[in-house]
């Protein structure tokens, strides 16, 4: 192989998602990583921090940073609407930005099936459904494990 080829890694996003994913395993009661909760919330998160400016790297976060992303972190459509608008006004390498929009598009797109109405079954626990479900879904856990961090 000759010549000069540049490996353009996505580093912000790389980082946004692994504080994200340390948010949500050092949070009680976590959530199981192989479940469509875990990615919805991993990725509410990881954007929330990736366009959430004075949050470099991953790590802890202080309770200020904390405070910050919570905020962010407002119901569903609205927080939608914010992290929309945010690829308009933040410049980051493309393979950042690809990444955080194909994130951004699962959450607006991705659908639930509707929970059956059989309380015995194991799967009965009142889910949402219809697109956006992983938006709902992750603002929600988002906003439980900030609150959990935040409570500490």
């Amino acid at each position: 192989m000759s010549g000069n080829h540049d490996l353009n890694v996505p580093m912000a996003w790389l980082c946004a998602e692994f504080t994200a994913e340390n948010l949500i395993a050092s949070a009680e009661g976590t959530i199981a990583p192989a479940t469509f909760e875990f990615r919805a919330t991993r990725d509410v998160l990881a954007l929330t921090i990736l366009f959430s400016g004075g949050i470099h790297g991953p790590g802890d976060l202080s309770a200020g940073q904390l405070g910050i992303l919570r905020n962010r972190l407002v119901a569903g459509q609205r927080w939608l609407a914010w992290c929309e608008a945010q690829f308009d006004v933040h410049t980051m390498a493309s393979t950042d930005l690809g990444l955080a929009r194909k994130a951004f598009r699962w959450l607006a797109r991705c659908r639930t099936l509707p929970t059956p109405q059989h309380p015995s079954l194991a799967c009965a626990e009142p889910t949402i459904a219809g697109p956006g479900a992983g938006c709902q879904v992750g603002v929600q856990q988002a906003r439980l494990m900030i609150d959990t961090h935040l409570a500490r």
